[in-house]
């Protein structure tokens, strides 16, 4: 047994029309992949109005509970925090190149000319 949604296994979206899941299903059968039962089980739910949306109600998502609720809150603080530490990081040191920057030139000049002046006298 797969884990799949049968849109999974077939392929196509959740919103896909009947077109469209007709042509996967007709791919299915030509590549010999599923069955002349299996097409049939698959056609029977999707293409069917009323049997379709039953069988969405199956494969949506149960609601978390309040543990992993916590724990998925507590992830995305984290990441959060962690963005805003990267983001302040770059500000930092954007700041500190372009002084740095200025005060590297600024140093080599002043032992540049302070090496000529040794020279010349």
């Amino acid at each position: 047994m797969t884990d799949k949604t049968l849109y999974q296994q077939l392929g196509v979206g959740k919103a896909a029309g009947d077109g469209e899941i007709l042509r996967a299903l007709r791919t299915k059968a030509e590549s010999g992949e599923w069955n002349l039962e299996k097409i049939r089980e698959v056609k029977s739910v999707l293409l069917d109005e009323a049997k379709r949306a039953e069988y969405d109600k199956t494969i949506e998502p149960k609601p978390l509970s309040e543990e992993e609720d916590k724990k998925i809150q507590q992830v995305i603080a984290q990441y959060q925090m962690q963005m805003a530490m990267e983001s302040a990081k770059d500000e930092r040191f954007e700041f500190l190149q372009s002084k740095m920057g200025k005060m590297v030139l600024f140093l080599i000049a002043v032992v540049v000319l302070s090496l000529l002046i040794a020279l010349i006298i």
